[in-house]
């Protein structure tokens, strides 16, 4: 971005400071991984026939 914003005409050249900040943000997000796959699995676990056939029944056409 700051390549083509350096060769735009001065009075095209967009203020990049919002954009980087919000990039610099997310970057320093850690997504922990091993604990998404945990709480997936907690959750498939106590996903079973008996709780999931009255969704279907109640939803199926």
């Amino acid at each position: 971005m700051n390549d083509v914003n350096e060769v735009l005409p001065a009075d095209k050249q967009v203020d990049l400071t919002n954009i980087k900040l919000v990039l610099q943000s997310f970057a320093n997000e850690i997504i922990d991984y091993d604990k998404l796959v945990d709480l997936l699995n907690a959750y498939m676990d106590e996903v079973s026939v008996a709780t999931v056939q009255p969704l279907k029944s109640m939803y199926s056409p």
